[in-house]
């Protein structure tokens, strides 16, 4: 922050700036640079908050990091200056060697010390910023777990994985190469300056320390241009990234698609492009990262040409011109690599941005202040006025309706009439724009979202089981269910025979997506966990739309047990699956259209008759 003498002294210059037309532009550069600047440096504040927990290893290797700064900028000068420059301009008076075994004893020492806290110092904040890496990599996974579904809806499979692999790993870069630097180099440069300073004033040659000041500034130049460049680039490669890596996930997740329809080459010819595109990108972004150092390089050499000049003119002896160098150099140093430090947040910038899209997301849906209990004795289910929309469009419009508790209600109608949304409102998947779902009478906002879905099972056309054991799969409808719970809920939906056929039974791994199973057997398995769970409200989602004839006899066997006593809720395309329901909802257009028994909607002659008759329920 700006104190109040910087503030006048601004003011000052501005309101000269008439006076001398060039002062203005100078005054607009200058603001740009530093503005860019102090925006680059705001992105990294908030994950400071990160620091706390890991505060004394941090502040420990922040110690160590100033000791190694001050035994370079300080403590090598030193050597050079008083106990080196000594001994060698008065060799005539040392009659022992002990003087030179001190002198290489203190030189060793500096060093070990300067070794030692440099590596401790480096490997502390290392291990801080891993920390930190660990933590910011856990914390955006569960904001992704509390996002609306409707979130990965609109964004790409692959731009997430990015977000949490490509972009955190860039930002746990940043914050290492930060966490070791930030210190230890300003540490350097300080107590290099200070001895500069001093060294200067006893020689009386301001003229190291002149140059020193004015080209501090000239270095600043190409790197305050070169981070404009890494900003961009750096955006840029992100989003590449995340392109390769969306192809590669969709390719993986279409084999057969891509087999069946041969599309082998033009997947390929595609991967090509997007690499292609990612490693210009790269080589862009690698040009403007190795451009800093030699174009440093270059205005260093400069100055060191110009104190040798200064040197030679003067006639400085050379133990003055030496000492002074090597101070130069341990100021000169530290500033290139803080200034490499500052183009690698300029680089990581848009990885920030990527990870706070996240990150500062608001979460449309939250749990209540004062959560109502929901223990679920009926499971008695109401619609009210409910208005709901993905995005402009409405899908639901006014919906009003109850349903029984205990009975099934099977939902049908033409693709896109909004049966599917209907079923997620109720386990709150997404929230209703207007209106109020109940359950028992007890609004779904006003309980937390945990207990509202321990009270649904849900069933899904396309069961995800996850890479783990048949017994880890089944028992996620009841983590703490002891195996002759699990096996008995595994026999209720005929999983039981198949499973221990398998030669490790329940403990075979299902594979990525559950692919070392069948169609059929997945859907038992996922029917095994609702039977596990017992909720009181059961969601068939196309259950059994694209099984075998046998798959579907013992599943529809498995489904009628399932849905005794249960209020549920059935999507299907097939007669065979909504048959038996208590009733049936006719949704058109986001409205329910016809209401009743099989019986009664087939003599109405209506909507349901033509689908029914077409079977494109």
């Amino acid at each position: 922050m700006l104190d109040s003498r910087s503030l006048s002294l601004a003011a000052e210059a501005n309101a000269k700036k008439d006076e001398f037309p060039h002062l203005d532009f100078l005054l607009r550069i200058a603001r740009d640079m530093w503005f860019h600047d102090l925006q680059s440096l705001k992105a990294i504040i908030p994950y400071l908050s990160y620091l706390k927990p890991h505060r004394k290893l941090f502040l420990l290797g922040t110690a160590l990091s100033i000791l190694f700064g001050l035994s370079s900028g300080l403590g090598i000068p030193v050597i050079v200056e008083t106990l080196m420059k000594d001994v060698l301009e008065n060799r005539e008076q040392i009659k022992t060697i002990w003087p030179i075994v001190g002198i290489g004893a203190i030189t060793v020492g500096i060093f070990v010390v300067r070794g030692l806290a440099g590596f401790f110092g480096g490997y502390l904040l290392s291990s801080v910023g891993m920390a930190i890496s660990v933590r910011l990599r856990q914390d955006l996974f569960e904001k992704m777990q509390a996002l609306p579904l409707a979130y990965f809806e609109k964004n790409k499979t692959g731009d997430l994985l990015t977000k949490v692999n490509n972009d955190a790993n860039a930002i746990q870069t940043m914050i290492i190469e930060v966490a070791g630097e930030s210190i230890r180099q300003p540490a350097t440069m300080i107590a290099a300056i200070g001895t500069l300073i001093y060294m200067s004033i006893t020689n009386g040659e301001f003229f190291y320390l002149l140059l020193f000041l004015l080209t501090v500034p000239i270095l600043v130049i190409p790197v305050k241009l070169i981070g404009r460049h890494l900003k961009k680039r750096g955006r840029q490669l992100q989003d590449s990234h995340a392109e390769v890596m969306q192809h590669l996930n969709e390719n993986l997740d279409a084999l057969q698609e891509v087999r069946s329809f041969s599309l082998e080459e033009p997947q390929q010819r595609e991967f090509n492009n997007r690499l292609e595109t990612n490693k210009t990108i790269q080589l862009k972004l690698k040009k403007y990262e190795l451009s800093q150092q030699p174009s440093m390089e270059i205005i260093i050499s400069i100055a060191i040409v110009a104190v040798f000049v200064f040197a030679f003119q003067a006639g400085i002896e050379f133990s003055i011109f030496a000492k002074l160098a090597v101070l130069l150099y341990f100021t000169f140093d530290p500033l290139k690599r803080i200034m490499k430090m500052v183009n690698l947040v300029n680089k990581t910038e848009g990885s920030l941005h990527r990870v706070e899209e996240i990150m500062d997301m608001p979460l449309p849906m939250v749990d209540p202040p004062d959560p109502k209990p929901l223990d679920v004795a009926n499971g008695e289910i109401a619609f009210k006025d409910v208005n709901f929309a993905y995005d402009e469009e409405p899908v639901l419009r006014k919906m009003t309706v109850a349903l029984d508790a205990g009975k099934s209600v099977a939902l049908v109608g033409p693709s896109g009439a909004g049966k599917s949304t209907f079923a997620k409102l109720v386990p709150r998947f997404y929230d209703t724009s207007d209106g109020v779902i109940s359950i028992d009478g007890t609004d779904v906002r006003d309980v937390r979202q945990a207990d509202l879905r321990r009270n649904i099972a849900v069933v899904s056309q396309h069961p995800v089981l996850f890479d783990a054991s048949i017994m880890d799969n089944i028992r996620i409808g009841k983590p703490d269910a002891s195996r002759e719970e699990v096996e008995e809920a595994a026999k209720r939906a005929f999983a039981h025979d198949f499973i221990e056929r398998f030669d490790d039974g329940y403990e075979t791994i299902c594979g990525e997506r559950g692919d070392r199973l069948s169609g059929g057997q997945k859907q038992r398995i996922a029917l095994a966990r609702a039977f596990l769970k017992d909720a009181p409200i059961l969601i068939l989602d196309e259950a059994t739309s694209a099984l075998d004839s046998e798959s579907e006899r013992f599943i529809q066997k498995a489904l009628a047990d399932l849905m005794h006593g249960k209020t549920v809720l059935i999507i299907a395309h097939r007669y065979s699956t909504i048959q038996h329901a208590d009733r049936i909802l006719v949704f058109e257009k986001g409205q329910i259209a016809e209401d009743g028994s099989h019986d009664e909607l087939h003599e109405a002659n209506g909507l349901y008759r033509r689908l029914y008759e077409q079977q494109k329920f």
